[in-house]
């Protein structure tokens, strides 16, 4: 059995073949495509007072930001920058999305 290899591990075979992944069970694959993917994750976390003009640069480039901004919406994200936008300004977001709604009931 000369040139025989063994089996690829489960984690090499993902490693191939993960950039072509479409979807998964979580719905969140949008976030590999996300440029802060490819950025310090603390950057989008800042400590209260630090400027958030670095990851709101970022965000503003990114293919993933409108869908990104839809999840932190749709999922109550209380912390961190999401889709450019930090928890207050998400939070006036979900104020106004209640207040037209309201209004047009």
């Amino acid at each position: 059995m000369t040139g025989t290899r063994p089996p690829a591990s489960p984690a090499r075979i993902t490693a191939l073949f993960e950039h072509l992944v479409i979807d998964d069970d979580t719905g969140l694959a949008w976030k590999r495509e996300g440029l802060c993917s490819q950025a310090d994750p603390d950057l989008f976390y800042p400590e209260k007072g630090t400027s958030v003009a670095l990851p709101k640069r970022i965000c503003a480039k990114c293919p993933v930001r409108v869908t990104c901004l839809n999840h932190a919406l749709d999922h109550g994200e209380a912390h961190g920058i999401w889709g450019a936008a930090t928890a207050r300004e998400r939070q006036r977001m979900l104020a106004d999305r209640r207040h037209r709604r309201g209004a047009a009931a």
